[in-house]
């Protein structure tokens, strides 16, 4: 049999069926650097997406092992046995990093327990955040996959490397509505906070997963919960209960913070602009903010306009208008 050929007789049908079907999850062990794809069970197909923020993203596979274990019931005949695999692997995620598994080419047939083993570096490259996918349909075979069916991935992983701060921004609740997150620039051109009113977070997202931060301080407005995001444990959630500082820069410090790969940091720091009003961040409140908040006027806060929704209510209207020409001339040093 040539393993290499299982893996492209059924391309087409995988291309078909990798973004509508997939494998049922994905374990890792991130000390024993091993990640595990189960099968899906006879006779379903599973869809998932290995996400961004996923810790294996980006760490090199060595090598595969693949194990296949299948209970063929009395009257079934195994040689029709089909499953088959797509991976968040590059080069080529998904439908080319596929195996095809077909019990007539494994050389199984009739009822009993049947098993297939391989050890293959033909999967190797990088995880990255891609769907990935397969299905066993269960198609004029009867039977079951054993517990035992996987595929390990053995991978090298580094720990993440050093604890560092990737990404910052400022998130309100707008009424019913939802949250809003404004990107908050580490370096370059600053960001600036448009909206005035309720509380805010300063959402601090790094590279590993945060198991514990010491406390923060800021230069302007009272300071409430500082906690690791439960959600993400890549985010650590700072509170301003009020921001007072309007036309000011605003520094916001987290200390002491530490992941779960034993890396520390003494501090982070994000700095952003508080200037109510201003729509379009140019760093001045003016006729050109007026116009942009009249433009949206009478629409519900959503992503693509949540700046204009100045007192964060969730929607935008005379109030938000009232605010910007309030603040018309402000302006930030």
């Amino acid at each position: 049999m040539n393993k290499e050929s299982l893996s492209h007789r059924f391309l087409p049908r995988i291309f078909a069926v990798s973004c509508a079907a997939a494998l049922l999850g994905i374990s890792s062990n991130a000390k024993a650097a091993t990640a595990t794809f189960t099968f899906a069970q006879v006779g379903s197909s599973f869809s998932a997406f290995l996400p961004a923020d996923d810790p294996r993203v980006g760490k090199e596979i060595t090598s595969a092992r693949i194990y296949l274990d299948v209970e063929s019931f009395p009257g079934s005949d195994a040689a029709n046995f089909f499953a088959d695999l797509s991976f968040p692997i590059d080069p080529f995620p998904g439908n080319e990093n596929a195996i095809v598994l077909v019990g007539s080419d494994l050389g199984w047939s009739g009822s009993g327990t049947f098993h297939y083993f391989e050890e293959t570096t033909r999967f190797n490259g990088t995880f990255v955040s891609a769907r990935y996918g397969g299905e066993t349909p269960g198609e004029n075979f009867d039977g079951v996959l054993l517990d035992t069916s996987r595929i390990e991935f053995d991978y090298l992983d580094d720990g993440g490397g050093d604890l560092a701060l990737e990404s910052a921004a400022s998130r309100k609740t707008h009424g019913h509505i939802g949250t809003f997150d404004l990107d908050l620039p580490l370096s370059g051109e600053m960001g600036i906070e448009s909206r005035a009113n309720g509380k805010s977070e300063i959402v601090f997202k790094f590279n590993n997963n945060i198991t514990a931060v010491g406390g923060a301080t800021a230069t302007c407005g009272k300071l409430g919960k500082i906690a690791v995001d439960p959600a993400d444990s890549h985010n650590v959630l700072v509170r301003l209960n009020e921001i007072v500082c309007d036309e000011a820069e605003v520094t916001v410090t987290v200390n002491a913070i530490a992941d779960d790969q034993g890396h520390t940091l003494d501090s982070a720091v994000v700095t952003f602009g508080v200037l109510f009003g201003d729509v379009t961040a140019d760093r001045v409140v003016d006729k050109t903010d007026i116009a942009a908040a009249r433009a949206v006027g009478g629409q519900r806060a959503d992503s693509s306009n949540f700046r204009a929704d100045i007192n964060a209510d969730g929607g935008i209207n005379w109030r938000d208008l009232d605010e910007v020409k309030d603040h018309q001339g402000d302006a930030l040093p």
